[in-house]
């Protein structure tokens, strides 16, 4: 089985287990709480029931993927602050509150929430989808808190939509198995805007910002006027997810190694200096300054972008082909 298709964390504790301490927060309602798990902080308004039951052992699940799936990463040094929203009115709220600053930005999010400086500022939308919101801003909140250099953005979201993907233990329901591949919803897109002629090249990908994506598509609906492509965000997500899977298993596996020790390097603080030395200081404060670019791609995987865009098409082709769909859903590689 492919590294990080299936990834079981370290928890052996039932969910009541993990749960180490519950006290009152009241800071966007009287009847919130704060539930103390043994990596997490958990801050919340949303009532009692399915998602908040499971919510503990789905994030110690999901911190032991994020320390395995793709190398072997440290544990966070302090406890993770995850806030979850009953709704969308008192997310703003506690948005405008923490980041008065950064606010205007945050609130045309148009789904689900965010995370700055290890904190996910996030909102219930169901317990499927909160889920797999956790699991994606989990890692980021992981990489914030833990990595001493920062991933380039593409990889920093491919991995966190990976995280995005589960199942539940056949043996244990109330237990989630993280799997990479089950993710439906990243798929679709990515097959959507493949036949429909929508796709990012590899170049754009590696030097685009899906935030920017994110307000170019809100200020021209504000606008009343249509965004050149009203999808671009969902579409850049789809893709960065494709390309973390190409390098993982793409090309008989053949850089699956190299993906490990990117991450690895970021992790432990080299990759600015790997950089400098091999593309000089000026490409190494152009990454430091904003993570974009193509350099960390082709010093890493491949130098010749054209030739690198060639095998990532193909395996988009090769993924998005007839009856991929149904592996997806199961949880399987269509590799």
């Amino acid at each position: 089985m492919p590294a990080g298709e299936r990834a079981n964390a370290s928890v052996t504790g039932t969910a009541r287990e993990l749960v180490l301490n519950i006290e009152p927060w009241t800071t966007v309602s009287p009847t919130g709480r704060v539930i103390r798990t043994p990596a997490y902080r958990l801050f919340t308004t949303v009532s009692p029931g399915v998602t908040l039951n499971r919510l503990p052992l789905f994030m110690e699940t999901s911190l032991g993927a994020y320390r395995t799936t793709y190398a072997t990463l440290p544990a966070p040094p302090l406890a993770l602050d995850t806030f979850l929203l009953a709704n969308r009115p008192q997310w703003m709220k506690l948005t405008s509150q923490m980041f008065p600053h950064e606010a205007e930005g945050f609130l045309k999010i148009p789904r689900g929430g965010f995370t700055l400086d290890a904190r996910a500022v996030l909102y219930d939308l169901g317990t499927r989808d909160t889920l797999a919101l956790i699991g994606h801003e989990g890692w980021h909140q992981f990489t914030q808190q833990t990595f001493v250099d920062p991933l380039p953005i593409w990889l920093e979201e491919g991995i966190a939509t990976h995280m995005e993907g589960y199942r539940w233990d056949a043996a244990d329901p109330a237990r989630a198995v993280v799997t990479t591949w089950c993710n439906p919803d990243r798929f679709d897109q990515l097959r959507r805007a493949s036949e429909q002629g929508r796709l990012f090249s590899l170049l754009d990908l590696l030097t685009a910002s899906p935030r920017d994506l994110i307000i170019q598509d809100s200020k021209a609906a504000s606008a009343g006027r249509d965004a050149h492509d009203p999808e671009a965000a969902l579409t850049y997500y789809a893709q960065v997810w494709a390309l973390v899977h190409f390098l993982n298993e793409g090309l008989g596996g053949e850089n699956r190694g190299k993906l490990a020790t990117l991450i690895t390097d970021a992790a432990e603080g080299r990759t600015i200096q790997v950089i400098s030395r091999t593309a000089g200081e000026r490409a190494a404060s152009a990454f430091a300054a904003d993570r974009r670019g193509t350099a960390l791609y082709e010093i890493y995987f491949n130098g010749d972008i054209n030739a690198a865009q060639r095998e990532y098409s193909a395996f988009i082709e090769r993924i998005t082909r007839l009856g991929g769909r149904d592996l997806i859903v199961a949880g399987r590689s269509p590799v």
